[in-house]
């Protein structure tokens, strides 16, 4: 295994054991003699991973789902979710759980980072790191939507509400124009396009 994967693992163990950084500095002095992973050799890594091991730590956990989404967390860490689990019941992405949900979101983050990767956590993430998220998780969305509705030649449709006789229309518009309207006037298109039952995320 390599160091940046043990580093990974050890950084992960350090959450799911719920370890303060005094708690996981003194772990890591105990068991390799080093108060940093970066500073560890391969044998040093592998001795504190087996110390979190015995303390508790499963490297094969099982998936975490979507928490409920509550008002007291970032309201863009609830769109990140919401539009995690509707790529999901779009067939976009193959796991829609939370542990699936934390690695794009660890891959995003480490992106540009130089040297030791850090373990971020959906729940946790500050509004700077949510929105760093956010963002390009709309741009990804977006190109799925568009690429679906291209490839299966569908016919798109732009709702307005039109008050003739209590009635709402739609007018159709031509798909060359669609990956130019902004994320949600996507969102309404593909709704109305693939006929989907549960409403996209507003965001």
């Amino acid at each position: 295994m390599t160091k940046a994967k043990l580093i990974q693992l050890i950084h992960i163990a350090k959450g799911q054991l719920g370890l303060d950084d005094d708690t996981y500095r003194a772990a890591l002095l105990g068991a390799a003699g080093k108060t940093s992973c970066s500073q560890m050799s391969l044998p040093e890594l592998n001795k504190v991973l087996d110390h979190f091991k015995k303390a508790g730590f499963k490297t094969k956990a099982k998936r975490r789902l979507s928490p409920k989404s509550s008002p007291k967390q970032l309201g863009e860490i609830n769109k990140i979710r919401a539009i995690w689990i509707t790529m999901h019941k779009q067939s976009f992405v193959r796991d829609g759980s939370e542990t699936a949900l934390d690695a794009y979101v660890n891959r995003m983050l480490n992106r540009a980072k130089v040297g030791e990767n850090v373990s971020y956590h959906t729940q946790f993430l500050t509004l700077t790191q949510a929105i760093q998220v956010l963002e390009p998780l709309k741009k990804w969305h977006k190109r799925e939507m568009v690429a679906h509705l291209k490839a299966n030649n569908m016919q798109a449709y732009e709702a307005f509400n039109c008050l003739v006789s209590g009635q709402t229309y739609a007018r159709p518009i031509p798909l060359s124009t669609v990956p130019h309207k902004s994320y949600q006037g996507v969102c309404n298109i593909f709704e109305i396009s693939t006929n989907e039952i549960n409403p996209l995320p507003r965001v």
